[in-house]
């Protein structure tokens, strides 16, 4: 197995890699198995079943890749030798800065801790001021070949203090002796990561992207929780900002709150600001001069980050962004600013002032975003986003080589192209095609692209079934009970090689029971105690269409499922519940309601009936790639006439519903408008394909873990009654949705009446 062409050439790279997944923790050995093919192509293709772990592999690989093609930014080492590493450089290849940076890191007698050993060979403060000042112009290669004699002449030049002993010097220089092996021993003893960026001539950057935020998010946090990656300092940046980072503890990766937080970004805002409040001349001179001052103080930094950097293209680019970009922006600024002052008093005052606010956002504004993308040795986005920086990308001359796309079965065709089109030499793609396919609206580009047949309508797709490149399968699960892992793997995953099976370290999940709800919902019944799901026969209740809306809800199910979620609260066991739905409109009708009910959900774990103090609902669609303990489903679709149920049986939106559960899965929907038909169309005219929902309910029947629609409130503790502001539903609420507009009305299909959790 020979590595691709793109990582030839340079001390086996690909041994490299195969030697950091192997020393890398947490992956099973199926997963070791597909990343260390992987290593060894050029593109690659992942499939992987429901809890297999896909997004834990494209984190792993972001990690190894990282530590051998990406120089680690951990530059401020503190060591036991009494000073700080400022670099990873050898100690010949030392600037003058960097000399300088270690003599002011040195610890001082009286201020060191036993770490450092024998403290009477750490230097006075007064020695370490002397230190600073004789040494300060020398390079490392001057500072390894300085003798004890030139150091007492050089600390003689620099210290002008009177009467200084000859005892005092010879000490000093006995300290910088001891100081300068020290300094040796701990590079050569330096546990940060080195890459092979130098030899290889290139920068070898990394782009990771999925379909959704959600999906980079994931991907983030993986990253983040893996203290040994993190610990290296190799600089990650997350496209986006506070609207798509929600985790407050990712936003310190977020470009947008980066940019914010730029003190040039500021500064230029507020000479935007003075030029559009048409502030006095005086104002606008000083805000002028201010942005002036700040791009000679980020030119002067960019120039001491060159100096210090490993990787000559990346010190040749920092330079060309301090020396051309920001000196050009400089310039243009000043002409402009020239023009401004000139035609003050004149008619051409407007013009020019509109020619420097054009100056100010075109070339001055995105300064801070070329620093940050031209540091970041990883990029996490969007696909979409990943195209936004194409332009910035060309203007840097910067390249992805390394590309990792997840969630590649939801993405179409088009958006998977965009973060190859950046360089790509090396690829790892990781989907499942028996999950949910991407949104394509257009019907003639659904029969192109093959949306209801065997590539689904993704690029993924088309290079499995139509181009059939090999995929490598996943095959151990961490997530979901056994027992629906069985009922999951026979179903859609029938010809994998191994079979899906539970993780070596996973076996008490069959052991584990379904949640016990405690306090005043301890009289709830599972209808079959061993088996961790159950179907809630409800045909009492009725789709209906809200008006200006293709979506449907069903009030009936909604009020049960939030009582099938209040009730699982009470679990000691379960941490986390998720309402799923396949319409958008039932998801935010369930959403709104908790929202606007979050009083009576504290309220109600403050009195012990629920100790989980939110509750949520999604759509299946965007909690792919989620989990939670408890999942409960509501299939929305009711009706006694034309027993249609759209979209919802889509073979591959059941397979995410039921796979997303940890512990229990508890389904809500009426089976007689689910399984009547054998065969369904998922579209108006469309081809009919099986209908999977036979299965599904035949499997719970088979368990006896159907609750007939007669026992529902009954096993629901009818006899315990919630708040009506959270347990009942009526017209208001159909029209409360996130597509609703202000006065319309619902459309119903069914009873009108209000509906609550205790109908009949």
């Amino acid at each position: 197995m020979k590595p691709p062409a793109c990582l030839a050439g340079a001390g086996d790279p690909f041994q490299k890699v195969i030697q950091r997944l192997e020393a890398h923790r947490g992956l099973n050995a199926s997963q070791m198995c597909v990343l260390k093919t992987a290593a060894g192509r050029s593109v690659t293709l992942v499939q992987g079943p429901p809890g297999t772990g896909k997004s834990r592999c494209i984190a792993a690989m972001v990690s190894c890749m990282c530590r051998v093609f990406c120089d680690s930014r951990a530059r401020s080492l503190e060591t036991a030798a009494g000073f700080r590493l400022p670099t990873l450089r050898p100690v010949g290849e030392w600037t003058p800065g960097m000399v300088c940076d270690w003599l002011c890191s040195w610890r001082v007698a009286g201020h060191s801790d036993e770490s450092t050993g024998d403290t009477r060979l750490l230097p006075t403060e007064e020695e370490k001021e002397t230190a600073c000042m004789a040494l300060k112009n020398l390079s490392g290669q001057g500072l390894l070949a300085l003798s004890r004699k030139e150091t007492i002449l050089r600390a003689r030049r620099s210290d002008q203090r009177p009467g200084v002993e000859a005892a005092a010097m010879e000490s000093f220089a006995c300290k910088v002796e001891a100081m300068k092996k020290r300094l040796v021993r701990a590079v050569d003893e330096d546990q940060r990561e080195n890459s092979m960026a130098r030899s290889l001539g290139r920068d070898y950057r990394i782009l990771a992207c999925a379909d959704s935020n959600s999906a980079v998010n994931n991907l983030l946090q993986l990253l983040h929780n893996d203290r040994s990656f993190m610990a290296q300092g190799y600089t990650v940046l997350r496209l986006g900002g506070s609207t798509t980072v929600v985790d407050e503890a990712l936003l310190q990766y977020s470009l947008d709150e980066q940019i914010k937080g730029s003190r040039l970004t500021a500064v230029c805002n507020s000479a935007i600001e003075s030029l559009r409040n048409r502030a006095n001349y005086k104002d606008i001179l000083r805000s002028i001069q201010a942005l002036l001052d700040e791009l000679d103080k980020e030119q002067a930094s960019l120039r001491r980050e060159a100096e210090r950097e490993l990787s000559v293209s990346l010190r040749e680019r920092l330079q060309e962004l301090a020396d051309t970009v920001i000196a050009s922006a400089k310039s243009k600024v000043r002409e402009c600013f020239v023009e401004f002052q000139d035609g003050r008093h004149d008619d051409r005052r407007p013009a020019a002032r509109s020619c420097l606010n054009k100056v100010l956002r075109e070339e001055v504004l995105d300064l801070a975003s070329y620093r940050l993308i031209i540091g970041a040795q990883v990029v996490l986005s969007t696909n979409t986003a990943a195209g936004e920086i194409r332009k910035t990308c060309e203007k840097l001359g910067i390249s992805f080589p390394i590309v990792l796309l997840d969630e590649c079965g939801q993405s179409t065709e088009s958006s998977s192209l965009i973060p190859l089109t950046h360089g790509a030499e090396w690829v790892l793609m990781g989907a499942d095609l028996n999950q949910l396919p991407p949104t394509i609206r257009s019907s003639a580009a659904k029969a192109n692209f093959d949306y209801h047949g065997k590539s689904g309508g993704s690029l993924y797709g088309r290079l499995a079934r139509d181009l059939c490149i090999q995929e490598h399968t996943l095959y151990q699960q961490y997530r979901m009970h056994p027992k629906i892992r069985q009922f999951v793997a026979d179903t859609w995953y029938p010809n994998i090689e191994p079979p899906l099976q539970e993780s070596a370290g996973c076996s008490m999940l069959s052991a584990r029971p379904p949640p016990r709800p405690t306090g005043k919902w301890s009289s709830f019944w599972w209808p079959n105690s061993k088996f961790p799901a159950a179907f809630f026969d409800v045909q009492d209740g009725f789709e209906q269409r809200p008006a200006y809306s293709t979506s449907y809800v069903n009030l009936r199910e909604a009020s049960v499922s939030i009582r099938l979620a209040v009730i699982m609260a009470s679990a000691p066991t379960v941490k986390t519940i998720a309402i799923l739905s396949p319409y958008s409109k039932q998801a935010s009708m369930i959403r709104n309601k908790l929202q606007n009910a979050s009083g009576i959900l504290e309220q109600l774990a403050r009195e012990g009936i629920s100790h989980l103090k939110s509750l949520n609902a999604y759509t299946v669609d965007e909690f792919q790639g989620c989990e939670a303990d408890v999942v409960i489903f509501t299939s929305v679709r009711s009706n006694g006439w034309s027993r249609s149920i759209g979209h919802t049986a889509d073979f591959r939106r059941i397979n995410v519903a039921i796979s997303r559960a940890k512990q229990a899965l508890v389904m809500v929907g009426n089976s007689s408008t689910l399984q009547w038909h054998s065969h369904v169309a998922l579209e108006k005219g469309g081809k009919k394909v099986k209908n999977y929902w036979r299965d599904v309910i035949l499997w719970m029947e088979c368990h006896d873990a159907v609750v007939k629609s007669y026992h529902v409130d009954q096993s629901l503790c009818e006899d315990v009654q919630l708040p009506p502001q959270i347990s009942e539903f009526g017209i208001s609420d159909t029209d409360a949705g996130d597509n609703a507009r202000p006065g319309s009305r619902s459309k119903y299909c069914g009873n009108p009446l209000l509906i609550g959790s205790n109908a009949i």
